[in-house]
């Protein structure tokens, strides 16, 4: 092959790859990166700032101590919360993994350590062990403690719950951890009593609203569907859709309740009566373990009365023959 062949090859090799730099540079000032601001599909009930958002340069807030109320904890106050978390975790010995993983033996456990289960990255990368601190920080504020986490749930605000599910969790263990020492907890205890965290004012809760058919009449079935996403795991919507965690949704308004074959419904729901009226399911939507307090859906809430109508309105259209709206 000759020089001047090789040349033209050199060249071709160095013009392809000043092209492709060039390329490279003009799309990072065209399209430049951007972290979200915001969930791509938001799951109602979290917090408004808990990543993203006007407060990313805010210092978080971390929970108030759990070791000052382990010693006093009630055991059996956490079998009772811990049944809002049965639909997605087991707690068994060999317990299946559900669309979380298994929680016997859990504290001091390795993070990320449970077989079969599928962690998000941010978990995995967080090291260390689940302790006593550990478990309270995540369960007070789970995508504070850890943003990218696969749970669907907002956070125990009250310490004195966080701490009786914790010492219930404790005992799913054939040699349970071993508590903080005596002197720690008092310690921990003192510093609790002239805290004022627990003192501040509760927010205002959502209410629902007393002209929801109005608002679902001018609602938009199209951000219902969107929102019917963050469902999608517990429920199907289909016709003859399969039983998931929760029942099918289908042709759910103006069902009986408890009515659905095939569901293990709970005791508080089969004695509610009456049918999933557009008042009902608002309601039940706003606040669920407030309207049936033994529900098995571990879901917070929707705060805002115009997402629920938006949701309650796509519903209403999963039917062979929609439930008539006043006016109609």
């Amino acid at each position: 092959m000759s020089n001047f062949e090789n040349n033209k090859i050199f060249a071709a090799v160095l013009t392809a790859g000043i092209t492709i730099m060039l390329t490279g540079f003009v799309a990072d000032r065209i399209y430049p990166e951007r972290d979200l601001e915001k969930d791509a599909v938001p799951i109602e009930g979290a917090s408004d700032n808990a990543h993203g958002g006007s407060n990313v340069d805010k210092k978080p807030e971390l929970p108030e101590s759990i070791i000052a109320y382990l010693a006093d904890a009630d055991i059996s106050k956490g079998a009772k919360l811990s049944k809002s978390c049965a639909a997605c975790h087991s707690f068994d010995k060999g317990g299946p993994t559900k669309m979380g993983p298994n929680l016997w033996n859990i504290v001091n456990k390795e993070k990320g350590s449970i077989a079969g289960f599928s962690y998000s990255n941010g978990l995995k990368e967080k090291g260390g062990v689940w302790d006593y601190e550990a478990l309270d920080q995540f369960l007070a504020k789970p995508k504070q403690y850890i943003p990218d986490t696969k749970m669907s749930f907002a956070g125990m605000k009250k310490v004195k719950n966080r701490a009786a599910i914790i010492a219930w969790l404790r005992e799913q263990s054939d040699a349970p951890a071993a508590l903080p020492a005596a002197e720690e907890m008092a310690k921990s205890k003192e510093a609790s009593n002239a805290s004022t965290l627990d003192t501040a004012p509760a927010p205002q809760e959502a209410a629902p609203s007393k002209s929801i058919e109005k608002m679902i009449a001018n609602a938009d079935p199209s951000k219902g569907a969107k929102l019917s996403k963050s469902c999608a795991a517990c429920h199907s919507f289909d016709k003859g859709g399969p039983m998931k965690m929760g029942p099918n949704l289908w042709n759910i308004v103006n069902k009986e309740k408890g009515s659905i074959a095939g569901f293990s419904y709970s005791k508080g729901l089969k004695e509610k009566g009456g049918v999933w009226d557009y008042e009902a399911l608002d309601q039940y939507l706003a606040k669920p373990r407030k309207y049936i307090s033994d529900t098995k859906m571990g879901f917070a809430g929707i705060k805002k009365e115009n997402n629920r109508a938006a949701l309650i309105a796509w519903l209403r259209e999963q039917a062979d023959d929609p439930a008539p709206l006043n006016g109609e």
